[in-house]
């Protein structure tokens, strides 16, 4: 940059010298002018910021919290509803069924509020990373310093973001909305594969159960042979022992 800049000063210094001042002036007033630009950006954001997270501090806090108590007061009042009714409905295998698909979707959709959830908590690192060096290149603005490479303005960002998400993926939080995402995804799985099964039990095809049995008493079948055979080269042992000493 500084070569280019001694380049354009040989390259016009033959203009008159009241010219070359009156374009030094401009250089200063627009380099000032973006350095006034930058502050005022700067306080602009940070007011706007302030202001959505007084008039909405459910949304810039954390929306997920207040949005998984909303559901469940809605499904706990659903339920109050309905219960007289169900009552009055004889239980048998399709009522039983029935109960078991609806605390499925139950489970699901608060699986779908913690994943948001995980995704926003993410989300909201990547735009503090975003934050970060945006306020880094303001300053440098403030400075007067020049920004001259890209390579340098992202490995700046690749560092933030690596120190950023590495302490985001080691906070408790994190690791205890991991595990109970985790830990609901199973669920629904297990229970969602146990009405699938009850839909094809007429059906004469293997379920996954009954194959799980099947390799169990396999393996545990094999495990006895194995026993048997060590037992049986114990015995042996003995037996050839004394077939040895009697030939002598």
């Amino acid at each position: 940059m500084s070569k280019y800049k001694e380049f354009m000063d040989n390259l016009f210094s033959f203009m008159p010298q009241s010219t070359q001042d009156y374009s030094n002036q401009m250089k200063n007033f627009f380099q000032d002018s973006f350095k006034t630009q930058a502050g005022q950006a700067k306080e602009y954001f940070s007011t706007m910021k302030n202001s959505m997270e007084t008039l909405m501090p459910t949304m810039f806090g954390n929306p997920f919290t207040h949005m998984l108590n909303q559901y469940n007061a809605f499904h706990n009042q659903l339920n109050t509803t309905f219960a007289p009714y169900a009552k009055l409905i004889t239980p048998n295998n399709d009522t039983k069924t029935l109960n078991e698909w609806a605390e499925i979707m139950h489970e699901l959709n608060i699986y779908n509020i913690k994943n948001a959830e995980l995704q926003h908590m993410i989300y909201t690192n990547g735009v503090k990373v975003m934050e970060n060096i945006a306020e880094k290149v303001a300053n440098k603005i403030e400075n007067g310093e020049s920004i001259d490479s890209l390579i340098k303005l992202y490995q700046e960002w690749l560092n933030t973001s690596d120190k950023n998400f590495v302490a985001l993926f080691e906070s408790d939080a994190y690791s205890k909305l991991m595990a109970e995402v985790h830990s609901l995804q199973l669920r629904i799985k297990k229970a969602t594969e146990k009405q699938i099964e009850k839909l094809f039990k007429d059906v004469p095809v293997a379920t996954r159960s009954e194959m799980d049995e099947l390799y169990q008493t396999i393996y545990d079948l094999k495990k006895q042979v194995r026993q048997l055979q060590s037992m049986l080269e114990i015995d042996e042992e003995p037996v050839k022992t004394a077939k040895k000493s009697s030939k002598k």
